[in-house]
């Protein structure tokens, strides 16, 4: 599949996920998301992050693609796509390591090349987080034809990652189309702050779309991130017209719940094509 072909199925996979009821998909992500994000908070609010969530899923990606991918090509591709400096690629894979989400070790064939593995403390979390992106989206389309037809093993990351290096190579990614996007996820957790002020939202019996919700001392206590990062998230969310603040309470407008709907929807469509791209690619499970 070429990518002006990928680009047009994701676009129509976008429009199957935006018919089912996007709401209870969120809750359900949101949920799940935490479940595994309240074991290692001080770690996944680091990786969450888009640009450092992309390395992350890079690397399992090319990992999966070739197990003999030198870590020197990865971040010449994290660099060209201007996910993070090279110093900072080299911080991040460092962290990576001393973390044990990957190995690293010198490729005997070649001692100036430096290759590397994802740990099975990696594989866990990859299959704990692939599951809270594909779950939600299962009953939001009952007729169609993709998941439910596939019959996936238990264990379905290698068909998740050898799917997304087909959607990382077509570059058919969030963010990089739209900045107001990326912005609001480029943060400490990621999305997790922007679907805690929804799904509270939404959990709020009789809310409006400018309920009040959740104080900045609430939503830095549960996603344990600081309190000033929630306050200048908030702020900057204000300026751009998704939130008005009255003291210490959010006011969430109609624009941020079409914001938070437009990420999700193409989270999930990505998440159901690089699922059906893996399968197609591999048959059966490694």
């Amino acid at each position: 599949m070429n990518r002006n072909d990928l680009l047009g199925y994701v676009d129509d996979v976008r429009r199957i996920v935006a018919n089912g009821d996007i709401n209870k998909a969120i809750i359900l992500h949101f949920d799940l998301m935490m479940g595994t994000y309240q074991q290692r908070p001080l770690f996944y609010k680091h990786i969450l992050k888009f640009d450092r969530f992309m390395v992350a899923v890079a690397l399992l990606s090319f990992s999966f693609e070739n197990p003999k991918m030198p870590l020197s090509r990865v971040k010449d591709f994290c660099r060209d796509r201007d996910y993070m400096s090279s110093n900072s690629l080299d911080s991040l894979f460092s962290f990576f390591e001393t973390t044990g989400f990957m190995d690293i070790f010198t490729y005997e064939e070649d001692g100036r090349q430096r290759l590397f593995r994802p740990t099975s403390t990696a594989q866990t979390a990859a299959k704990n987080l692939i599951h809270a992106y594909v779950k939600p989206s299962e009953d939001m389309s009952p007729g169609w034809r993709g998941l439910a037809s596939l019959a996936l093993p238990h264990n379905y990351v290698s068909y998740y990652y050898k799917g997304f290096a087909k959607v990382l190579d077509a570059n058919v990614l969030l963010g990089h189309q739209r900045p107001d996007e990326k912005w609001i996820m480029n943060r400490d957790g990621g999305h997790l702050p922007m679907l805690a002020l929804y799904v509270d939202n939404l959990r709020n019996p009789g809310s409006k779309a400018d309920q009040k919700v959740a104080t900045y001392s609430n939503l830095s206590s549960r996603l344990g991130v600081s309190h000033t990062h929630i306050i200048r998230m908030i702020k900057e969310g204000e300026s751009r017209g998704y939130f008005r603040c009255n003291k210490h309470q959010v006011q969430l407008q109609p624009e941020f719940s079409e914001l938070v709907r437009r990420v999700m929807i193409n989270i999930f469509a990505i998440a159901r094509v690089s699922i059906e791209l893996g399968a197609a690619h591999l048959g059966s499970p490694n």
